[in-house]
């Protein structure tokens, strides 16, 4: 095998990451690339690629890490940087760098190093590449929050011999149990659930930790010959699941440092309200104690000129990514019927203790910034502290939990669903029946 160049790894022309050409060379390469083509892989039929543009000059697989396989050619060291991965992370997440220009290397708990303007973990990964979440169809019962989900989805969990993997992004949190109608013992026991009390409320825990998490939950219910239903609302985790995770340009160390000491000037607050003045979008959806997405929020739009709202948006869109192959069931209620529903579940979970509850997390651990955004436990607080009375505090949760079911709707425009309306809260055979067949789980041999 002849000697590979001294560029070779990296990419003819393209300056290192994290240094000040890269810097300099970014915002120019996004304009000339144009970002409808971030994420996509080459040689997928009407998906132009960053890589085949020529906007981007590099073998890095997607994934990669500096340190982890940049092309197929032995004596670049990637072999080894491979076989060192590989025992770490165990075989299943692993495949061998190929040396394709642009390859996914998987492994979605490695920084990817990709020169272009947008790193992704791509949802396009082939399935022999050995990704779980490509193998086969998955199988996902969504739906608005107080739908009735719960009771459905382990109706026809018994009937179609699977398992629940929940997609909801409050459940990964220990002991808030009432606050987030988290499935109780008794149905825990009727159906295995994963992806629940995952973390203590005071720990950070992010969608891309959850993807990682998904995949090892999803092979090991695979590998006992059962089935898998994700089942949740949370629509910003359906669509890292369908479509992968966007993560933006990759990361300026001495960008990123500048910007800490600067939200640590400011103090949390104020940066915040910075990012919200900038990026209205990203700064409605960020909580102002989670500083880290605050720091990337403006770390994006002072390395690119545009905001990370734009970019997540055009990821979203037409031009982004091909879904992964999925069977989508919905079930949606008359929206007098969900709102009298919600009503009546707030009273049930203020009379069940949720005071208590959020009084006991509060106390210890405490609320992280991913646990703070729950929604309810605020308004519990402020009752517990004498700031409002008890049924101040059941309007306010319920009204907040109505909005909020009418952003879920947003969500689930953006994907091809097989809606189903049925009474709030009911879970009547004939719905489990159409559910099944419409989930492809009604015939012999259907996993």
């Amino acid at each position: 095998m002849s000697k590979p160049r001294s560029n070779e790894c990296t990419g003819t022309g393209s300056p290192p990451p994290g240094t000040r050409a890269a810097r300099r060379t970014f915002a120019h390469r996004a304009r000339a690339s144009g970002v409808a083509s971030v994420g996509m892989r080459p040689g997928v039929a009407g998906s132009p690629s960053l890589a085949s543009s020529g906007a981007v000059d590099v073998c890095v697989p997607r994934g990669g890490t500096s340190a982890g396989p940049r092309c197929g050619v032995a004596s670049c060291g990637a072999a080894t940087a491979w076989e060192r991965a590989r025992r770490t992370m165990g075989a299943m997440h692993m495949v061998r760098p190929t040396g394709r220009r642009g390859h996914r290397w998987p492994g979605g708990r490695l920084e990817s190093a990709l020169r272009g303007p947008m790193a992704t973990h791509s949802a396009q990964s082939p399935a022999e590449d050995g990704d779980p979440l490509d193998r086969e169809p998955l199988r996902l019962l969504v739906g608005p929050t107080a739908s009735g989900k719960t009771a459905l989805a382990l109706a026809i969990a018994e009937r179609a011999g699977a398992e629940i993997l929940s997609l909801d992004s409050m459940l990964v949190y220990r002991g808030m149990d009432i606050g987030t109608a988290k499935p109780t013992r008794a149905e825990r026991a009727r159906v295995p659930h994963h992806l629940v009390d995952l973390v203590e409320p005071s720990e950070t825990y992010d969608v891309q930790r959850w993807l990682a998490d998904a995949r090892l939950a999803l092979a090991d219910v695979r590998a006992r010959g059962r089935r898998a239903l994700f089942v949740g609302g949370t629509g910003f985790w359906l669509a890292a699941l369908l479509r992968g995770l966007f993560e933006g340009p990759p990361v300026d160390r001495d960008l990123r440092r500048s910007i800490e000491e600067r939200v640590r000037t400011l103090g949390s607050a104020a940066a915040h309200a910075e990012l919200t003045r900038l990026d209205p979008e990203s700064g409605g959806r960020i909580h102002a104690n989670d500083t880290k997405r605050v720091v990337r929020a403006l770390e994006v739009l002072e390395q690119t000129g545009r905001p990370l709202s734009a970019w997540q948006r055009e990821w979203g869109g037409p031009a982004g990514p091909r879904e992964r192959a999925a069977r989508i069931v919905g079930l949606q209620s008359a929206g007098e019927l969900l709102s009298e529903r919600i009503r009546q579940r707030t009273e049930a979970m203020l009379d069940a203790g949720w005071r208590e509850e959020a009084l006991a997390v509060r106390a210890d651990p405490g609320f992280g910034p991913g646990a703070a955004q729950a929604l309810g436990y605020a308004d519990v607080l402020a009752w517990a502290d004498g700031e409002i009375d008890r049924d101040a505090a059941r309007d306010r949760i319920t009204q907040k939990t109505r909005r909020f079911a009418r952003r879920q709707g947003t969500w689930y425009r953006k994907f091809a669903i097989d809606w189903r309306s049925a009474p709030v809260g009911t879970a009547s055979p004939e719905l489990g029946g159409e559910v099944l067949r419409a989930l492809a789980w009604d015939g012999p041999g259907m996993r």
